[in-house]
């Protein structure tokens, strides 16, 4: 799929959020930044609702910290928790995400 053909679905609303689960209109959130190595590259976009990214951004109490993408036996998860919650836990044989090595940042 190239990445204007991605940008269209996520604006078509037929999409779900990778956190809340909601089919609505998405936008394209940076896990990393852009200013990484192919910050554009699939391991380091999540299509979010506009309301779980402003809840990454801005500086509330039950603000989301994305970790990234990883690989489970259900498939590829966004790995995400709360503010005020301890991030999830994967144990010792647990890979970085999925598509970059970069370490955890809050």
């Amino acid at each position: 799929m190239t990445k204007r053909a991605i940008r269209k679905s996520i604006r078509s609303g037929t999409k779900k959020c990778a956190i809340c689960d909601r089919a609505c209109p998405l936008v394209a959130h940076h896990i990393h930044g852009r200013e990484v190595k192919d910050a554009d590259g699939e391991w380091n976009i999540a299509a979010i609702c506009p309301t779980c990214h402003d809840e990454i951004h801005l500086d509330l109490p039950t603000r989301i910290i994305v970790i990234g993408w990883y690989m489970t036996t259900g498939g590829r998860r966004l790995v995400w928790h709360r503010k005020n919650e301890s991030a999830p836990d994967f144990g010792v044989a647990a890979e970085p995400p999925i598509y970059g090595k970069i370490p955890y940042r809050s």
